[in-house]
């Protein structure tokens, strides 16, 4: 409840606003025992609104109201420190908002918004004594010198806008390109999709505007046509347009035919064309093939009468690889082990064509290679075209609905949503419609941008690396934390690890654990990341200035 009110209430300041509140079953609720304590405790930001504001309380005994009304006879200068709080907290949530949506890492910025949430913590009852508004100020004094001071603040919301204003840059180029006369060239797959929700609509144009374009583009007088004759004319004359592409030189239509190696309908629209887009579009150095599917498990892991199957990987024409079993070992260890064997060449494509086989229905022991995929591309720059050969119907032999095709397609690519904005993935073998579908929920439910087991290696690293460098310094001691950071870290991805469908056959196989527990690693390391931040910048700013005075000595 409070959080809801004090950014409505920061906004608000000493405007004229008549306020309503409205509370149903307050009586009937036995949690709520004193409600002067829970209006005390719940409804304080609306103190800072200034004494312009009306508020109306409705739902509440008169008594706990007119103690309350009492309560916020405040003087100024405690009002506008809580404005300034307020407007403060706003801004540093409105940051890790802005992170999120863009896809930027916003662990930096988490102990200053737990520093300025502290307050929050404090017995509900507060009314602002003297004491409550001393510990008050000294917070914000802290808050702001933490924010003034802390480079990586500044550093993670200008990433942020920047990434924001150049998708907004490239949609709005997107949009001049349909313009007529205008050429512009986007051989990008998110940049075309925007383009194709993005047309430029004539209609929005005046009419000697539309007379301009038409001139440009066809003979003939148009001073006696209509603005719906003439959009009419000029929308057919976009679908017969065509692009002299052979008046280009070799080297740039070689270029052109690079970029559409997974759009090979350019072949049919001429022979000469076909003849040099052909050993491109065919080329082994320009395609990786990657195959996912189940294999008989190797005779040498084989159980004497059994033919057991499990997932496996091929890259173009290899052999089949399959992972390793993690025996009696750590299976997080055995899960970096299979993440660190994968053949160099699925990583450093350009263009990765996965061809994933789903014969024999979906079994979800198919979603561990794809999840180690996702982790390996997260945040490089790669095209990536999925396949999926012989998709299960959504009926069974008896006609019996089994189901959507939605969470079909989930229970296999649901990592590849996590690979970051910098891979463009391309899914075919289903429906359009219920690819979009399946975008659009998995979407709605997700709130970070990555896998887990991704960020956790960053995390592991991240920590490693501050470790070394305080015993190359000399004070391995001052590391307690983080050594306990590690060993956290290590015991959440055991039991992460433990709860993969076809990492273990001793556990039930089933997709929806996997997503829980993929979210929940998540959850767990971005506890994790907001606990160390602040020991590993201790630690690395004391280890830096004892290393730079030794080099300088």
């Amino acid at each position: 409840m409070t959080r809801a009110l004090y950014q409505p209430a920061s906004i608000i300041g000493d405007h004229h606003v008549e306020l309503c509140i409205c509370a149903k079953d307050i009586a009937g609720n036995w949690k709520i025992r004193d409600e002067e304590r829970f209006l005390r405790g719940e409804f304080w930001p609306l103190k800072c609104m200034g004494p312009r504001a009306e508020v109306s309380l409705l739902g509440f005994r008169i008594h706990a109201v007119q103690s309350l009304t009492q309560d916020f006879a405040i003087n100024q200068t405690t009002r506008a420190n809580l404005v300034e709080f307020l407007r403060l907290l706003a801004h540093l949530e409105e940051t890790v908002a802005l992170a999120k949506q863009a896809g930027v890492s916003a662990f930096h910025i988490y102990p200053l918004l737990h520093k300025a949430r502290k307050p929050f913590n404090w017995n509900p009852t507060i009314c602002f004594d003297a004491a409550h508004e001393r510990c008050f100020g000294k917070f914000l004094a802290t808050v702001k010198c933490s924010m003034e001071k802390d480079t990586d603040y500044d550093r993670v919301r200008c990433q942020a806008l920047s990434v924001l204003r150049a998708r907004e840059a490239d949609a709005k180029d997107i949009c001049l390109s349909r313009l007529p006369g205008l050429l512009h060239r986007k051989t990008n797959n998110t940049a075309m999709m925007a383009y194709l929700h993005n047309r430029f609509d004539y209609n929005t144009c005046t009419l000697e505007e539309l007379r301009t374009f038409l001139k440009r583009r066809a003979k003939g007088d148009s001073i006696n046509m209509t603005k719906d004759e003439l959009v009419a004319r000029l929308e057919s004359l976009d679908k017969d347009i065509t692009f002299p592409l052979m008046s280009l030189p070799l080297e740039l239509r070689l270029n052109i035919y690079d970029e559409l190696a997974f759009h090979p309908q350019i072949l049919a629209t001429d022979r000469e064309i076909n003849a040099e887009a052909r050993p491109i579009l065919q080329g082994r150095h320009t395609v990786t093939t990657l195959r996912i599917a189940r294999r008989i498990v190797p005779p040498e892991r084989r159980d004497p009468g059994r033919l057991d199957s499990e997932s496996a990987i091929k890259v173009d024409d290899g052999t089949w690889l399959h992972a390793q079993p993690h025996g009696n070992g750590s299976r997080i260890d055995s899960l970096q082990t299979q993440l660190a064997s994968w053949p160099v060449e699925v990583v450093s494509a350009r263009h990765l064509d996965v061809i994933i086989d789903c014969s024999g229905g979906v079994p979800t022991s198919l979603c561990l290679p794809v999840y180690l995929l996702a982790t390996l591309l997260t945040n490089k720059s790669q095209d990536v075209r999925v396949r999926l050969e012989n998709f299960p119907s959504v009926y069974d032999g008896f006609g019996w609905p089994r189901k959507s095709p939605e969470d079909l397609l989930a229970s296999i690519c649901w990592p590849l949503l996590l690979m970051g904005c910098g891979v463009e993935l391309v899914i075919q073998g289903v429906q359009k419609e219920s690819i979009e579908d399946f975008k659009n929920a998995f979407n709605e439910n997700r709130h970070v941008s990555t896998t887990a087991l991704y960020r956790s290696r960053i995390l592991q690293d991240r920590i490693q690396n501050v470790i070394d460098l305080a015993k190359e310094a000399g004070i391995g001691s001052h590391c307690f934390e983080l050594f306990s950071g590690l060993k956290r870290l290590r015991d959440v991805g055991e039991t992460f690890a433990a709860s993969i469908p076809g990492a273990d056959p001793r556990l039930p196989d089933g997709i929806e654990p996997f997503s829980r527990a993929d979210s929940w690693l998540s959850d767990r390391i971005e506890d994790l990341e907001q606990c160390v931040h602040r020991p590993c910048e201790t630690v690395r700013q004391e280890a830096s200035a004892i290393l730079g005075a030794r080099r300088s000595e």
